[in-house]
């Protein structure tokens, strides 16, 4: 592949993403649970949400490498988004080792989520058992 069609390898994943969450996210706007009014608040919460994804996604895709802390707030934002599709059936946390420094760190972009991705979809997630990612 040509280095000036695509900086960040990641953003091959970035792609899948944005595409696997907008065919996931159909059946909220065909099949609002709850109330309107509180169906509308959590869509208009997620939509805010997934938007700010795509934008970090988008701006981290044009560089070969980002910083931890960077990635890590994507991550978070990701999680979030799951929590919500998933209605909470699985737990996480994110905890970086003391001695290093999220700001100075730099990794290959998109290089977390996409194993965090496959937990989720790859792991049976239920109220009595929910999936728990550290």
């Amino acid at each position: 592949m040509k280095n000036e069609q695509l900086i960040n390898p990641g953003a091959t994943a970035s792609v899948n993403h944005i595409e696997g969450a907008l065919v996931a996210r159909q059946q909220w706007v065909g099949f609002g649970e709850g109330e309107p009014e509180t169906y509308m608040l959590r869509f208009s919460s997620y939509l805010e949400k997934f938007s700010s994804l795509i934008r970090m996604i988008l701006d981290q895709s044009r560089t070969a490498y980002i910083l931890l802390e960077q990635e890590i707030s994507m991550l978070k934002l990701y999680l979030e988004l799951e929590e919500m599709m998933y209605k909470r059936k699985f737990d996480y946390s994110i905890d970086v080792d003391a001695n290093l420094d999220p700001e100075k760190i730099l990794i290959p972009g998109m290089l977390i989520q996409p194993i965090v991705e496959n937990a989720i979809k790859h792991n049976s997630l239920t109220r009595e058992s929910p999936l728990k990612i550290e």
